[in-house]
């Protein structure tokens, strides 16, 4: 079925990659910046006597991760030499808080950014699909605590005269809603009864009516609650019912055979 979202603008799509790059990034422990702040450390402390075992235990490493930062170039720190463990010790803490705090800002901007697409009127969904990553995933990033001095985010900012990602939604009408109600309760009736026939070709006309609702851009949720459903439902019986993408645990729907066959 094709989307009805309004195109993200082109500066918000290029806001969210780069925030999306910065935060990868700084999470990554192979990443260049981060070896390049914790590698003269590890050397200082190797260049001191210290065995791989006791850096590892030490600094909080695996002992690959020693063995990593060991081959940087570079050489330690002079600034380390013939230095005490207690010093050795505080310059780790301090080359890890500047790690830490690199992936907290970037995660911060990246929660920024999500939520002011967010509150622009675009989903998870939509932004996860720029991405290429789970809306799930960003939703929870979006949930990290942002600073009070975090940079306000306008990329998203429509300009005049463009439509809304709430305007590409249509509503159900009373009747329509009342109809979706009704057949809603007639295809709940028990498949392997006296009426179950009836039954499947009402289950049937509910699911293409879900469909043709979603084709006019009336939201999931308000199909849910024109059914009587629990969120979620409808979109997986407009799945099992053909219509949208069925995931591999569901079982299809079989059709009522037509009177022809």
């Amino acid at each position: 079925m094709p989307t009805r979202d309004v195109p993200l603008p082109a500066a918000a799509i290029a806001e969210l990659d780069a925030a999306w790059a910065a935060y990868r990034t700084a999470l990554r422990q192979s990443d260049r910046w981060t070896l390049d702040r914790l590698a003269p450390v590890v050397q200082a402390a190797d260049a001191a006597g210290w065995s791989t075992r006791r850096i590892a235990a030490d600094f909080d490493l695996t002992r690959k991760h020693v063995g990593i930062l060991l081959g940087r170039p570079g050489g330690p720190d002079p600034a380390l030499a013939g230095a005490s463990e207690e010093a050795l010790n505080r310059a780790w803490r301090r080359a890890s808080a500047r790690v830490a705090n690199r992936r907290e800002r970037a995660t911060a901007h990246l929660a920024t950014v999500l939520r002011a697409g967010k509150a622009a009127g675009w989903s998870y969904r939509s932004l996860s699909s720029t991405l290429g990553v789970t809306a799930e995933r960003l939703r929870q990033i979006a949930t990290d605590p942002i600073p009070s001095e975090a940079t306000p985010v306008t990329c998203f900012h429509r300009e005049s005269g463009d439509p809304s990602p709430e305007e590409r939604f249509t509503q159900l009408s009373a009747e329509e809603t009342a109809t979706f109600r009704a057949l809603a309760d007639q295809a709940r009736t028990n498949h392997t009864g006296p009426e179950s026939a009836v039954a499947r070709v009402v289950s049937e006309r509910l699911s293409a009516m879900i469909h043709e609702a979603r084709q006019r851009g009336v939201r999931w949720v308000e199909l849910d609650e024109a059914c009587g459903y629990a969120p979620g439902s409808a979109r997986a019986r407009a799945a099992r019912h053909g219509y949208e993408r069925l995931a591999p645990s569901r079982r299809a729907y079989a059709p009522v055979p037509s009177a022809s066959s």
